[in-house]
């Protein structure tokens, strides 16, 4: 059962013939193919290639952006090697990207765990450093060495 519109979209995408002599699956696909088109893949691509991790993004929030802007690009047996090479390029923090970088053999999945870990790990430092206690300030007192300058008590260039 479909309704108006949708038989009317049925019956365009059917002609000459009429809906009713096909069979489920292909009217099915016809109606897939003309309600969720398959993207281009040098646009889904592009984007893919474009995508950087923003300075309030986090490590995990943007791999899965990652993994998600990959779906139509069809790397293939390349999807591995692809996701590794544009995680590492597309992060925000540089220090993350020079760990990464020295690492010899790095796969995707070691490089996401790396990040996440160092991510997790300066969260962590920030958070013990705001418990520290404040520095107290000690006042100093300055006095002048005899060599130099007045003594207490003297007048420069006195006369015995």
């Amino acid at each position: 059962m479909v309704g108006g519109k949708t038989y009317q979209i049925l019956r365009d995408l059917t002609s000459p013939d009429k809906p009713g002599t096909k069979n489920y699956d292909v009217l099915c696909g016809l109606l897939q193919k003309h309600f969720n088109p398959r993207p281009l893949v040098i646009a889904e691509r592009f984007r893919f290639y474009k995508r950087e991790q923003r300075s309030d993004e986090s490590v995990k929030d943007f791999n899965l952006s990652l993994r998600k802007l990959a779906e139509y690009c069809e790397f293939k047996e390349q999807l591995n090697d692809q996701l590794s090479d544009k995680f590492v390029c597309g992060l925000y923090q540089e220090s993350i990207q020079k760990k990464l970088l020295a690492e010899k053999e790095l796969t995707y999945e070691k490089a996401v765990e790396v990040a996440l870990a160092m991510e997790a790990a300066t969260k962590d430092v920030r958070e013990l450093q705001s418990y520290k206690l404040p520095s107290q300030s000690v006042n100093k007192l300055y006095t002048k060495s005899s060599g130099q300058g007045k003594a207490a008590g003297t007048r420069p260039n006195a006369q015995k």
